[in-house]
C-alpha cells in the first residue's frame, strides 16, 4: 500500500477505525513518508499520528470512540506516556501513570472497560501485576494478585467472559500455555498444557481456537488449536503450519 516498508521494519498491529487503517509496529518510514511506528492508511495515502512513538507499538483498540496504543515507548507525540496513550484524533494523552515497564501484549475492550495484558506493573495496583483495566478515568486490577506468567499474553470475550491466555518457560524451550477466564470479578483457571505457546485467540463457530507457537515436543499441528472450555487439553487443527504464527 502506497509503497509499503522497507524490508528491515516491522509492522505487528493492523486496526480500522473510522474507514481508515491503522498501523503499528518498529518502522520509521512507510510509502515514502516519515513515521515513527504507527500510521494510518486513508485509502489513498499514508499520514503519521502526531510525531509517533520513541518505541515499538505492539498493541492497538478502539476504546469510547478514541484509538489506543500500547508498546515500548515511554515518549508518544512528545508527551511522556510509559508504555500506553489514548490518541483523540489530534493529540496523544497518558493514561495516568502508564506502566512501570513496557510489555503490553495485547488491549481488548470488555464489559465498557479497556483490558492491557502482557508483563507490566502499574504503581499501586498489586492486583495490576501483568494485567489490568481502564475505565476512562483510573487503572484497576484483576483477580487478587494478576497473572504472575504473563508472557504473549491474549485476550478475547466468549460467553460473556474475558479468555485470558498466557504461557510461561517451565523448562527452556518448552512453554506451559494457562487458560484463564474472567466474568468481572473471579479469575480462574480452566486449562493448561505444556509445549504450546499462544499468541492470538480466535472465534469460530462458537469454538476458542489459539495460534501461536510450540515446544520440541509439541507437534506441529498445535501452532493453530481449539481449546474446549473445561478441557485440559488442545485439539490441532489439520496439519497445520510450519513455523510460528
Amino acid at each position: 500500500l502506497g509503497g509499503g516498508f522497507r524490508q528491515d521494519d516491522i509492522g505487528v498491529e493492523t486496526l480500522t477505525f473510522n474507514d481508515e487503517l491503522y498501523l503499528g509496529g518498529l518502522f520509521d518510514s512507510i510509502g515514502n513518508i516519515k513515521v515513527k511506528n504507527i500510521a494510518k492508511w486513508n485509502g489513498s495515502n499514508w499520514s503519521p499520528l502526531g510525531t509517533g512513538s520513541d518505541g515499538q507499538i505492539t498493541a492497538l483498540a478502539v476504546y469510547n470512540n478514541e484509538l489506543y496504543a500500547a508498546g515500548q515507548f515511554s515518549v508518544i507525540g512528545g508527551i511522556t506516556a510509559r508504555g500506553i496513550a489514548r490518541w483523540d484524533g489530534a493529540n496523544w494523552h497518558a493514561l495516568a501513570n502508564g506502566f512501570t515497564t513496557f510489555g503490553a501484549s495485547d488491549l481488548y475492550v470488555y464489559n465498557n472497560s479497556l483490558y492491557a495484558v502482557g508483563m507490566f506493573g502499574i504503581t499501586g495496583c498489586t492486583a495490576c501485576q501483568n494485567i489490568a483495566y481502564w475505565n476512562g478515568i483510573n487503572w484497576n486490577g484483576v483477580g487478587t494478585n494478576g497473572l504472575t506468567d504473563a508472557t504473549n499474553v491474549a485476550l478475547i470475550e466468549m460467553n460473556s467472559k474475558l479468555i485470558i491466555g498466557s504461557h510461561t518457560e517451565t523448562s527452556p524451550p518448552t512453554f506451559l500455555t494457562e487458560i484463564r477466564q474472567w466474568d468481572g470479578g473471579t479469575l480462574t483457571m480452566f486449562s493448561k498444557q505444556n509445549s504450546v505457546s499462544v499468541k492470538k485467540f480466535y472465534i469460530f463457530n462458537n469454538e476458542l481456537y489459539c495460534s501461536g507457537g510450540s515446544g520440541p515436543t509439541a507437534n506441529v499441528e498445535s501452532l493453530v488449536s481449539k481449546w474446549s472450555v473445561g478441557a485440559s487439553t488442545c485439539i490441532p487443527v489439520g496439519t497445520g503450519p510450519n513455523q510460528s504464527v
